[in-house]
């Protein structure tokens, strides 16, 4: 697998698979899994960004973007331009 430097991943713009703008990524979610660390989701957007601060207050934000994807959803392969293997309406 390839090694990708995840603090360098914090602010990319990530677009769908037809180039449609989904959000910056704001926060990446891991957990222990033995003793290996796993990547689970990417947050984008105003509510990435309130999580990233730990400023949750409970109010959801009204917008028809996901503002988490899973990390097996996302084609880094080109780190610097982070896109969905999939086109938003098939979230």
């Amino acid at each position: 697998m390839k090694e990708i430097h995840v603090e360098l991943l914090t602010g990319r713009q990530v677009v769908d698979r037809n180039g449609k703008k989904l959000g910056r990524i704001e926060e990446i979610v891991a957990e222990f899994q033995g003793t290996e660390l796993i990547v689970r989701e990417v947050h984008l957007g105003r509510v990435g960004f309130v999580e990233r601060f730990s400023l949750v207050f409970g109010v959801r934000m009204h917008d028809k973007k996901p503002d988490k994807l899973r990390w097996e959803d996302i084609d880094f392969t080109d780190p610097e331009h982070p896109r969905l293997k999939l086109a938003i309406e098939e979230l």
